[in-house]
């Protein structure tokens, strides 16, 4: 099997107790794959199967008082302290590694709710990298068109370099990144894979854009009411609506946004790594949804809320993308309802997000 993987998935180690926001403290319900219940099943341990609750959906461990209930004193794991590293689910072992497959090829990443890869990400001031090698994995069987892989893959590196290209202001990239991404989606509408390819030579050429669709919005009307989208959804903590708030209390959005790099020099690579991190981990999930302006949406407004934010210096930096990312990357019902209003609020159209780009 073919893995492409982030370096910061290479570097990446888990803190355990000594993180400051510890996943296990984070008031997550916990899932127990079948392959680890089935083992949990034989041990007989009482206080454990006090701890799990079956639901439609799955078995889960419940928090109490916003922390898992196996926690020990010390912030450890009782169960894999007294069982073994074999006894946990998944996603406790994994956490906050992500993957995805299709056929033969994998991804291999770290999510930015977690602080030890936040401070990765704010330690490299250059481009991320990639890395890719092969394993002798056997192949998963979900269904794809291979046709669509190829194409998407080389469309979202061509995505990725330019993003990485700093001959271009963030906003240029941003920008490229919107019109793009549009006329890719357009091309997979119309199910011409080969225009992806024509595009994809475009972007590469970084061919002059020449958008007759665009029309200009008040961009501190789109900032307002994108601020005040976010503050409606449903959230586990307040730290993030008063990170916004704060935010949204600014008088100049747009100005926060335009003098970033002018401000904070020493912040301007920041921007580029959200979008890169972003971009990586969800458009090659258009294989099968076909919805790539659903993850080029995603990415560019994610980007652009935590920029404003960091203008706004509403809290240090690495809280704030934790932040964002816990609330809304790790919030289904988040994701699912963005997914949703990407196509009803006109804050979320092209022509919106154009506009406040600048």
């Amino acid at each position: 099997m073919k893995v492409v993987c982030m370096k910061l998935f290479t570097d990446f180690k888990c803190t355990g107790s000594y993180c400051r926001h510890n996943c296990c403290k984070a008031g997550w319900d916990i899932e127990i794959d079948e392959k680890t219940l089935r083992r949990l099943k034989h041990l007989g341990d009482e206080s454990l199967e006090a701890a799990t609750v079956r639901e439609a959906d799955g078995v889960f461990i419940k928090p109490v008082n916003g922390r898992c209930p196996l926690l020990n004193e010390q912030g450890l794991c009782s169960l894999q302290l007294k069982y073994g590293e074999d006894y946990i689910s998944d996603i406790c072992r994994e956490h906050p590694r992500y993957y995805q497959w299709f056929g033969d090829y994998k991804e291999a990443g770290v999510g930015l709710c977690c602080e030890q890869t936040v401070k990765l990400l704010l330690e490299s001031r250059e481009p991320l990298g990639f890395y890719q090698y092969e394993t002798d994995e056997a192949p998963d069987d979900l269904p794809f068109d291979e046709e669509v892989l190829a194409v998407l893959v080389e469309a979202r590196n061509a995505l990725l370099r330019m993003l990485e290209d700093r001959s271009l202001t963030i906003e240029e990239r941003l920008k490229r990144l919107l019109f793009h991404g549009q006329r890719f989606q357009d091309a997979l509408d119309d199910e011409d894979v080969e225009h992806i390819w024509q595009e994809i030579g475009h972007l590469d050429a970084r061919c002059e854009m020449h958008d007759e669709l665009y029309t200009e919005h008040d961009p501190d009307d789109v900032a307002g009411e994108i601020y005040d989208y976010f503050l409606g959804l449903d959230m586990l903590g307040d730290e993030l609506p008063r990170m916004l708030g704060f935010s949204l209390a600014k008088a100049d959005i747009r100005q926060a946004l335009q003098t970033f790099d002018k401000l904070h020099p020493d912040k301007a690579y920041i921007t580029e790594h959200l979008a890169v991190c972003f971009l990586f981990r969800y458009f090659l999930q258009a294989v099968r949804s076909f919805e790539i302006m659903e993850k080029i949406k995603l990415t560019v407004l994610s980007t652009l809320v935590m920029r404003i934010m960091i203008a706004c210096e509403c809290a240090p930096v690495e809280d704030i993308i934790r932040e964002y990312s816990a609330e809304i990357e790790y919030s289904a019902d988040n994701l699912e309802k963005l997914a949703d209003d990407f196509y009803s609020e006109p804050c979320f159209s092209y022509d919106g997000l154009m506009s406040l780009v600048g």
